[in-house]
């Protein structure tokens, strides 16, 4: 006999391990018992809506402050507010678009029975209002603090670079300001 497995040998297919009953039955309790189907969903999911807000954030900040600089330049100091303003409106579309990425995951996991339900209750997690209940099955109630967390982690995210905006928003105001009174 050689040490060299055969072509049968290395084509044979892979044994599963396979647990009977009792088995099964307590290694469900341990799952459930230490949350890791929903930590390790959570993480992912927490991962995923922080890329895409890193992503949009850095798009939205720098195509405001782009857009702002080319309209300081030119003196058209009106129309920075109002690049300030849809750019308000596309941070908000920015959680709308996190708040769906969460409903539909946890819709499509089977966590939640119905879409609406997925995204009534993600929406209230994510702000941190609360649902008033819980409606995460058993071995999945931790999912409900990491939706929370992403939602504070993203809103803090957010004033960040609402609050860098501002300061081309405020440069523009007392520009537009001071123009005027020139002018007088």
């Amino acid at each position: 006999m050689s040490d060299v497995a055969t072509v049968e040998d290395a084509l044979k297919p892979v044994e599963l391990i396979i647990f009977d009953q009792p088995q099964l039955e307590s290694l469900q309790r341990f799952l459930a018992a230490y949350d890791l189907p929903d930590i390790i969903f959570g993480s992912f999911m927490l991962l995923l809506v922080l890329f895409f807000h890193g992503f949009v954030m850095a798009a939205i900040g720098e195509h405001f402050e782009w857009r702002s600089n080319k309209l300081l330049a030119a003196r058209r100091f009106w129309l920075v507010e109002i690049v300030f303003y849809f750019s308000m409106i596309a941070l908000l579309m920015a959680h709308i678009g996190e708040i769906a990425i969460w409903s539909f995951a946890i819709y499509k996991a089977g966590l939640v029975g119905n879409l609406r339900h997925a995204i009534m209750f993600t929406g209230y997690t994510y702000t941190t209002v609360g649902y008033g209940s819980d409606i995460m099955p058993l071995g999945w109630k931790l999912l409900t603090p990491i939706i929370a967390l992403s939602g504070m982690f993203t809103f803090a995210w957010t004033t960040s670079v609402l609050l860098n905006m501002m300061k081309m928003y405020q440069e523009a105001r007392v520009a537009r300001r001071n123009s005027k009174e020139k002018v007088r």
